[in-house]
């Protein structure tokens, strides 16, 4: 207790940025996940996408999926978004013809 008492208030005040500056890297480090990516997108004439390849993302499922695409009238919209930052993402688009 006599070492608080003796600490001025700069002291005590450098002391706190010092442990609040240590200890953000570490939060900020286990909040960001490093995505990557690297598929095949190929979509149907059912407006199906069959998504192959590697992901780590939690929200990206290999397999078909309907979440990708919409249809407006004769056309199929493909949007392929995903919030998150990626460190790599890489992909193929595969259309058929009729779709082309």
């Amino acid at each position: 207790m006599d070492l608080f008492k003796k600490l001025t208030k700069k002291e005590v005040l450098f002391t706190l940025i010092i442990i609040v500056s240590l200890s953000l890297p570490s939060v900020s480090s286990t909040e960001h996940t490093d995505y990557f990516a690297d598929l095949e997108l190929s979509v149907s004439n059912t407006g199906t996408i069959t998504i192959d390849g590697l992901t780590n993302h939690p929200d990206i499922s290999i397999g078909p999926t309907d979440t990708f695409t919409s249809k407006r009238g004769d056309l199929w919209i493909v949007n392929f978004t995903v919030e998150d930052p990626f460190s790599t993402f890489i992909y193929t688009l595969i259309l058929l013809k009729t779709l082309v």
